[in-house]
């Protein structure tokens, strides 16, 4: 069932945009589904299940620490620094009982999946990966520190007592040698200047090294060939430091990447600019250990006088007036805890800023001595240095602590080189942060070979001649597979009733919707202030609908423009127009059912990022992929391990400069169906692009109740607008009416009012008509020209009145005959009234293995976090489940906030007690699984989970947890109900990349030379034991596709490697991103743009109470509203 294409407009590409879902099993000694301890069910949903549930085998995961130095840094008291106890967890008997048990009380009792064995379908490739091999000299041993220590310890004392031992440190606790130091506790006395203290005093340090333990590295190797299950994390850190140590050292250090002004410098905007560097990480794989190596770039300050930060962060040429209450604390938020360097002495001197004055600086003054004599700031530095301060009426700087300050006048302090900004950025920032590293294929693979070359690590004398690591400098090229695409199945009414995408994209031409939705009470409203058409947008949008087989009414209440400035307030009078119309026809309980919303002019709002920042990020990084290969590979050069002393000559670690070639598949695009009346039925995507032109939609939806409001002022022709919009949703299979209300445009200042009365108006009509109960089905919404409304809107509508909308940019409503826009738009519409685009063929044919064979339910669960500095927002957890079987291609979305930084999904099962009700279970899963056997009329007897947002290292504690939900949720529901469940974590936020091995192969890749969709990847650079794969399933667009890891965490499927590649798409994973992205709108609604809030080291220290979510209603609910 993989979809690997989304259908975009006449000859557009249709590319399925796949995020990600992530992992939770857990251990199981009893029973087949593991040991949870489940609470007897409140009552029985399902009729009884009697599948057998086979015992599933457990084991136990034990960690050795071999060897480390123990190390004390102190100043000027002494502290001891100490390592945590290691906890052995017995294995679990071999022979266990067939029960629902307690979960194992420690994670390490936890055993992931084996690989089942290797992929096989797919047209076979090779391609290249950023992953480098390293090899070690055999006899090299290493140790470890538990340190603070410094380039001085070594400066003073290599040669006199560190047996002229490079040490490579971590930059925590830890440093290693590659053979024994000639002591075995020592301690040493560093004096270093502290710049920072103000008058370059001599700080004394006092360390101490002891010897801790030794690392294993016959277990390594013993892990490497398969003989040894537990993986050597102790020994694979110490590697990695020391690949990391010489690097540490020259470039400025955040996590595991590295960056420098060599690598590349782009302006921020605000005072802020990006340093471009690299990632790397030392991973074990199939092939070996292999470092692996991509791009990347962060937000630094800028090396610049305060005075002229100030005025760059408010964007003004000059400073030439105080600032004001509230920018004095912008600027405090954006300066507290970096560092300056005073420009007016001989010698450079660092101060770390505390904060800025609450008087400007002409009117602060300080005690001259214990006499209690005092004197201006502005004398003092007139009189000490002939400065005359030009800034004076701005606050000063203040460092120092509060019993005694230490005031800096702004234009004598220079921001300090290399410092990381941390804190939000806006959207602008942002924007040009990701383009900083978006790059085409080949570009990348360019700049990863030129860092290896760079980083030259077998010429790195603690890499190579120390501790013996060599690194190839060639990408490895790994063994790959084209997983072919899925057959896709559109209405049988359309031209082409099927589609097998090629290259991932597909198109909407000559196919209608498999399932068109019915649109009966919509409208329209436009809070743009560009000049639309309305009237022929929502034309234009109804004849896209019903030509893609929608079922697509004329607009229910008047489609019209509105103010931006008042979206909520339209948005509610839309509402109640709406409520009242229809209880006049008798439709009592039905509702407005979609609202067309054009939105301002300006871009809609994106996750609090200014859109300028979010441009010039992503262009520093999106390179096509020759291009990245090429920075990756030059990035390596730069680098150059193997001459680093540390890396090579004390350790002997070697890194190989040549990217890896790894083995890969690319599986055949799935066939998709459309409506038997299209032209085509169906379609085979080509290289993952299809598009909608002679296709019907294969289930077209009913629009009964619509209408449209336009609240930019723009001039738009309305009528026109939506004319066109009926005739495409009607030529794509829609049953699509005429508007329901007038169309109407909207003054943008009262959006809120005009969708109340939207909804009043139309409620109060299909009253009137004895529709008493039916809703506005449907309101078209033409946004303000100016963004911030996009958020509120949706808010309104889908929280407060209950109306499914559609929103349209003035700008693209605006235009005439606009086929592309209306037919996706069309497409966007009939997934929100109930509607299906398409549908597989395998599907259809029932040969979807491990789904179509029984009734099978798939979700996606995803957590999304706020925005650093911003810890006023709670992460977002959303979950979405399949409501149609076998086809899944619906998906219902539930939401719910969490607890501060939290990660585990709470709310997928719990219990709580009412005093009539006894204990009452609830919970996502529960309701989503219910909801199934509502849709379908059966239970799901298999669960596959695509659980996104997970790190490695949370692997066995959202596996334990989640599946106990799972399991408890089940049970809850009926006693016994324990169907086989699948848990997969899918993970796209990770430095691995995938390169055509020939980049002027145009057979090997796609329009935008990135790798073809459906290549797929199990060996060589995937996990020695475990199951898991990378999965490229989309075409490229722009820069460098980023492949989807896939890591099965818990299987009683028990899949094979092929019928989870074939079977594994993002959508639901997808999906649940999109619907936690929404909700966070019922939260925050729109904020400044321009607004960075402080983030770092000031983030909150006090516990954050959750608000709960508005809830959103039911008929809402019900359809792909997120969509």
């Amino acid at each position: 069932m993989s979809g690997r294409g989304r259908g975009r407009g006449r000859g557009g590409r249709g590319q399925p945009r796949h995020d990600r879902p992530s992992p939770s099993p857990a251990s199981s000694s009893g029973g087949r589904g593991g040991n949870h301890h489940i609470p007897p069910p409140a009552s029985s949903q399902f009729p009884a299940l009697s599948s057998p549930t086979p015992p599933l085998a457990s084991s136990s995961a034990s960690l050795s620490r071999d060897m480390q130095l123990k190390l004390t840094l102190q100043s000027p008291a002494p502290a001891q620094l100490t390592l945590p106890p290691v906890v052995q967890t017995p294995p679990p008997p071999q022979s266990v009982k067939e029960a629902v048990q307690p979960p194992p009380a420690s994670s390490k009792a936890v055993r992931l999946p084996a690989r089942p064995g290797f992929g096989t379908a797919g047209q076979k490739c090779v391609v290249r990966a950023n992953h480098f091999m390293v090899s070690i000299t055999p006899e090299v041993i290493s140790k470890k520190l538990h340190r603070e220590i410094i380039n001085k310890l070594v400066e003073l004392y290599r040669e006199s007592h560190l047996g002229k031992r490079q040490l490579a440190y971590d930059g925590r606790k830890s440093v290693y040698t590659a053979g024994p130091l000639p002591f075995s506790s020592k301690d040493f006395v560093i004096k270093l200047v502290d710049q920072d203290r103000g008058a370059r005093k001599d700080r004394e340090f006092k360390v101490s090294i002891k010897f801790a333990a030794k690392p294993d590295i016959h277990h390594l190797q013993e892990f490497m060939r398969g003989r040894q299950l537990d993986t050597p994390q102790e020994t694979i850190q110490v590697l990695d430091v020391v690949l990391r140590a010489t690097l540490s050292m020259n470039n400025a250090v955040v996590g595991r990447s590295f960056f420098s002004p060599s690598f590349g410098v782009g302006d921020l905007g605000n005072g802020f600019q990006y340093w471009k560097g690299f990632y790397q990480s030392l991973r074990p794989i199939q092939m070996g250990l292999s470092l692996n190596i991509d791009m990347s770039a962060r937000a630094f300050y800028e090396p610049i006088l305060v005075t002229d930060f100030v005025a760059k962060y408010f964007n003004v040429k000059d400073l030439t007036r105080p600032l004001s209450d509230q920018d004095c604390l912008k600027v405090k938020r954006a300066l507290r805890g970096i560092k300056v360097e005073l420009a007016h002495r001989k010698h450079v001197q660092c101060r770390r800023i505390s904060g800025l004055s609450v008087r400007p600086t002409n009117q602060l003054t300080f005690p001259l001595d214990d006499t209690g004599e005092k004197m201006s700031v502005v004398e003092y530095f007139r009189q000490k240095y002939n400065i005359i301060l030009e800034y004076a009426f701005l606050p000063a700087l203040v460092a120092g602590s509060d019993a005694k300050p230490v005031y800096l006048p702004m234009e004598i302090c220079k921001i300090a080189e290399g410092q990381r900004y941390s804190k939000k950025l806006n959207e602008k920032q942002v924007s040009a942060l990701l383009k900083a590293t978006c790059q085409r294929p080949d570009v990348r693979e360019g700049s990863i070979k030129q860092i290896v070359r760079h980083n030259n690590y077998n010429n790195d004398k603690l890499v190579n001649e120390e501790f013996g690591i060599q690194v190839r400098a060639e990408l490895a090229s790994v063994d790959a597979r084209v997983l072919p695409p899925p057959r896709l199945k559109y209405h049988d009414t359309g031209r082409e009733t099927q589609v097998d995408p090629r290259v991932g994209v597909w198109n909407m031409i000559d196919k209608k919707m498999v399932n068109g939705g019915k649109v009966e009470f919509w409208t329209c409203i436009s809070f743009s202030r560009s000049r639309i058409n309305l009237d022929q947008f929502c034309c234009e949008l109804i004849s896209m609908c019903r030509s893609k087989g929608m079922d697509f009414n004329e607009p229910f209440l008047p489609i019209k423009s509105a103010y931006p400035g008042q979206i909520e307030k339209d948005l509610h009078d839309i509402h109640a127009c709406s409520t009242e119309k229809l209880a006049n026809m008798g439709l009592t309980g039905k509702q407005l059912q979609l609202l067309i919303i054009v939105l301002p002019d300006e871009k809609r709002y994106s996750k609090k990022l200014n859109e300028k920042q979010v441009s010039a990020l992503l262009k520093a990084t999106c390179q096509r992929p020759d291009v990245r290969e090429g920075s990756i590979k030059q990035m390596v050069r730069h680098n150059n391990y193997n001459n680093d002393k540390l890396v090579n000559e004390e350790f002997g670690i070697q890194v190989r400069a040549e990217l890896a070639s790894v083995d890969a598949r690319v599986l055949p695009p799935p066939r998709l169906k459309y409506h038997d009346t299209g032209k085509e039925t169906q379609v085979d995507p080509r290289v993952g692009v299809w598009n909608m032109i002679d296709k019907k939609m294969v289930n077209g939806g009913k629009v009964e109740f619509w209408t449209c409001i336009s609240f930019s002022r723009s001039r738009i022709n309305l009528d026109q607008f939506c004319r066109e919009l009926i005739s495409m949703c009607r030529s794509k299979g829609m049953d699509f009416n005429e508007p329901f209300l007038p169309i109407k445009s909207a003054y943008p200042g009262q959006i809120e009012k005009d969708l109340h009365d939207i909804h009043a108006h139309s409620t109060e009509k299909l009253a009137n008509m004895g529709l008493t109960g039916k809703q506005l089905q449907l309101l078209i919404i033409v946004l303000p020209d100016v963004s911030g409304s996009y958020g509120k809107i949706k808010r309104v509508c889908e929280t407060e009145l209950g109306i499914v909308s559609q929103c349209c940019q003035p700008r693209q409503a605006q235009k005439n005959n606009n086929k592309q826009y209306l037919e996706n738009l069309s497409l966007k519409i009939n997934v929100k009234v109930g509607g299906r685009n398409t549908v597989l063929m395998s599907a259809i044919e029932r040969r979807i293995p491990f789904v179509t064979d029984r009734p099978t339910i798939i979700f996606g669960a995803d957590v999304t976090h706020s925005q650093p500095g911003d810890d006023a927002s709670p992460p977002i957890a959303a979950v979405v489940a399949s409501m149609d079987w076998p086809e899944v291609t619906k998906y219902r979305g539930l939401v719910s906030a969490q607890g501060h930084k939290e990660e585990i999904i709470q709310d997928l099962y719990k219990t709580y007690r009412d005093p009539q009700r006894g204990t009452v279970h609830c919970g996502m899963i529960r309701e989503l699984l219910i909801a199934f056997k509502t849709s379908t009329g059966q239970k799901p007897h298999r669960i596959i989970f695509y659980r996104d947002g997970v790190s490695e290292g949370q692997f066995n504690q959202v596996l334990l947890h989640e599946m106990d939900a799972i399991r408890k949720a089940c049970v809850s529901l009926e006693e016994h109900y324990l169907p086989r469940v699948t848990f997969v974590v899918v993970q796209k936020r990770h430095h691995t990349r995938l390169f055509p091995a020939d980049h002027s192969d145009r057979r090997s890749t796609d329009r935008s030379g990135n790798i073809l969709p459906g290549t797929v990847v199990d060996t060589h650079i995937c996990h020695p034991n475990e199951f898991d794969f990378y999965l490229c399933s989309h075409a490229g667009i722009q820069g460098t596709s980023r492949p989807t890891h896939y890591h099965v965490l818990y299987d009683e499927n028990q899949f094979s490697a092929d019928a989870l590649q074939t079977l594994t798409n993002m959508p639901p994973a997808y999906y649940a991103h999109l619907a936690a992205f929404r909700a966070r709108f019922y939260i925050e609604g729109d904020t400044s743009e321009n607004e960075s809030t402080s983030g770092g080291r000031n983030t909150r220290e006090r516990s954050i109470e959750v608000r709960p979510l508005p809830a959103i209603k039911a008929n809402v609910k019900d359809v792909m509203f997120y969509c």
